[in-house]
């Protein structure tokens, strides 16, 4: 979460949609809660004891989406309205649901914004969970997708590497987490497949509700079909998002970068429990590392090779280097894959958020 304090929401609002996958209709009623409850769903069509709390603990593995279980009570699908919830501060919050899947409605978070704002914002007493990152954690898929997560006292930082080379979509994207950008910038991509995906997936029992209206079909050069971007890089923009969403099941205030190449939800619950332990752990002896020569890469070093490749100056700080062999400090490879990152960056003319 990026709340610094606890708050639910003013008054109870209500939802009904379509599931992406099930395709079946689904609703919502978000209801204020006490301080402490965290968010958690409630499948009132089970029963009024049937909660699921949104929590890393509950997350259960499932194809192409977030699934969470607590006994019988299932509920997927639900990346999108934590993201939403996340990024407006909510910390305790019932969701009270008559179905498995939340709703898709656009197929982005920003329907669920405007649900919360409608709601209100009502502050809580209590202190909310931090866990300021004090080392380096790092990833890696079975395909070779990456994450890694450095430290970054006081706030989140998300960046996604998006490769899609069948139908020639390369981008890369990174923000502070801060409300009014995510709200503006990040919440409003909606999700995505490839055309030549489609058969699979059906066949999979999966989109049933997904269509052009809600879902941005990617055509073999790159495009949507039947559709417009909102913004140019909304594919990565969107999988940010779900990264985002994903990284809210922690229960706690992260102060990170977490920067992922290729990651899905699968890879991002992974380093949520990494994450998770380390916050359950507490502080350790150790020197902390710190990300005080932030940013990696020097831009003004920055060069091209003859050969098309990128060249910079990279600064690390000792800390990061500490505690690998005793008397030989190296620097790590997610440093390195880190500043690897932010050369391709620069070699873009990307912002750095």
């Amino acid at each position: 979460m990026i709340a610094t304090e606890r708050a639910t929401i003013d008054r109870p609002v209500e939802f009904v949609g379509r599931g992406l996958h099930e395709g079946r209709s689904t609703r919502l009623r978000l209801q204020p809660a006490e301080a402490g409850t965290g968010i958690r769903f409630v499948r009132d069509d089970i029963g009024a004891h049937a909660a699921v709390p949104a929590r890393i603990e509950y997350r259960v593995p499932a194809p192409r989406r977030t699934q969470l279980r607590c006994g019988e009570a299932v509920v997927h699908t639900v990346e999108h309205l934590l993201a939403a919830v996340h990024a407006l501060g909510i910390t305790d919050l019932e969701i009270a649901i008559d179905a498995e899947e939340v709703p898709g409605a656009d197929g982005s978070a920003a329907p669920f914004v405007r649900l919360l704002r409608e709601a209100g914002r009502r502050p809580l007493a209590g202190a909310v969970p931090v866990l300021q990152l004090d080392r380096v954690l790092e990833l890696e898929g079975p395909g070779g997708e990456r994450i890694v997560a450095l430290p970054n006292p006081g706030g989140l930082r998300l960046g996604y590497a998006l490769a899609l080379p069948s139908v020639g979509v390369r981008s890369r994207v990174e923000f502070v987490c801060e409300q009014q950008r995510l709200c503006e910038e990040v919440l409003p991509a909606r999700t995505f497949c490839r055309a030549a995906d489609v058969p699979r997936l059906r066949a999979a029992g999966l989109g049933k509700g997904a269509n052009t209206d809600n879902t941005l079909v990617i055509d073999e050069h790159g495009q949507p079909i039947d559709n417009t971007l909102r913004f140019e890089d909304e594919y990565a923009r969107h999988k940010l998002l779900d990264l985002f969403g994903d990284l809210s099941l922690l229960g706690a205030r992260l102060e990170a970068r977490v920067l992922s190449s290729r990651g899905g939800h699968e890879l991002n619950a992974q380093m949520c429990r990494a994450l998770a332990a380390r916050l359950a752990a507490g502080p350790e002896r150790l020197p902390p590392v710190t990300a005080s020569d932030r940013p990696l890469v020097r831009p003004e070093t920055l060069r091209q090779a003859a050969d098309g490749s990128w060249e910079a100056e990279v600064v690390v700080g000792e800390a990061a280097c500490r505690g690998h062999f005793p008397g030989a400090p190296v620097i790590p490879g997610v440093v390195s894959l880190a500043a690897l990152l932010e050369t391709a960056a620069c070699g873009l003319g990307l912002g750095r958020g």
